[in-house]
C-alpha cells in the first residue's frame, strides 16, 4: 500500500558476525506516461506496453477521444474503435499496446495519461515485425523517454530494408516524408507513429 515504512534488518553469518540496520523508504503512486493529443486527426503510439491495454482503461476520462483506428500489418487490416453516445466504445479494435501505431480523433487538445508496465530487467527487449508492404509502426522507446523526444530514423530502421517514410503532422493536417539517407538526419519522435514501406518483411529492434 501507499506510504511510509521502516524496515528493521538484523542478520548474522556462518562466523558468528552479527549487525542490525534499518531502511527507510516512501511507497509512491505511480506516475503515469503522459502522450499530448492535438484536436482532430493524431497519429501516435506508446513506447511500452500499458499495463491495462484495455480501451475503457486507457480512455478512462477522457470523453473527447471519440474514435482509435490502427492497422495490422500482417493482413493489412484495419481496426476501429468508435466512442457511442453511452460514452463506451464499439468495435473490433478492443485493446492498445505498444506494437502497433494509432490514429487518434479528438475534441480536444490534452494530455493522454497511461500507466506503462513496471520495467523488468528480466525482459526482452522489444521488437516490432514488418512486412513487405506499408507498415504502420510505433516509436518504442526502452528508456521511456518523454514523447516529443527526437531519435534518428536511420538508427531506429537499421535493421530493416526500407527507404520511405511517412509521418503525420497534425498542425498542418497532412503526411510529410521522411528522407531515410543518413546524410539528412531526419528524425523520429518518441511518442508519433508512421508509416514505412518495407521492401521485404523484416524486424525493427529499437
Amino acid at each position: 500500500p501507499l506510504g511510509d515504512y521502516r524496515l528493521e534488518l538484523e542478520a548474522t553469518d556462518n562466523a558468528g558476525n552479527w549487525s542490525t540496520d534499518t531502511l527507510n523508504f516512501t511507497v509512491i503512486e505511480r506516475q503515469p506516461y503522459k502522450l499530448p493529443i492535438n484536436l482532430g486527426l493524431n497519429l501516435v503510439s506508446l513506447p511500452a506496453d500499458p499495463a491495462d491495454g484495455s480501451l475503457t482503461a486507457i480512455f478512462a476520462g477522457e470523453l473527447d477521444i471519440v474514435t482509435v483506428v490502427t492497422y495490422e500489418n500482417a493482413t493489412g487490416v484495419w481496426l476501429t474503435a468508435t466512442r457511442g453516445e453511452d460514452g463506451t466504445f464499439t468495435g473490433d479494435l478492443t485493446t492498445i499496446d505498444a506494437k502497433h501505431g494509432y490514429f487518434m480523433v479528438s475534441e480536444s487538445a490534452l494530455d493522454l495519461e497511461v500507466i506503462l508496465v513496471r520495467e523488468s530487467y528480466f525482459d526482452a527487449p522489444p521488437h516490432i515485425g514488418v512486412f513487405k508492404d506499408w507498415n504502420l509502426v510505433p516509436v518504442t522507446d526502452v528508456a521511456r523517454r518523454p514523447a516529443g523526444t527526437p531519435t534518428n530514423a536511420s538508427d531506429y530502421f537499421a535493421n530493416i530494408d526500407a527507404n520511405v517514410v511517412f509521418g503525420y503532422d497534425s498542425d498542418i493536417n497532412q503526411l510529410t516524408r521522411l528522407s531515410l539517407d543518413s546524410e539528412s538526419e531526419a528524425v523520429l519522435h518518441v511518442g508519433s507513429a508512421y508509416w514505412v514501406y518495407a521492401n521485404e518483411p523484416g524486424i525493427i529492434v529499437p
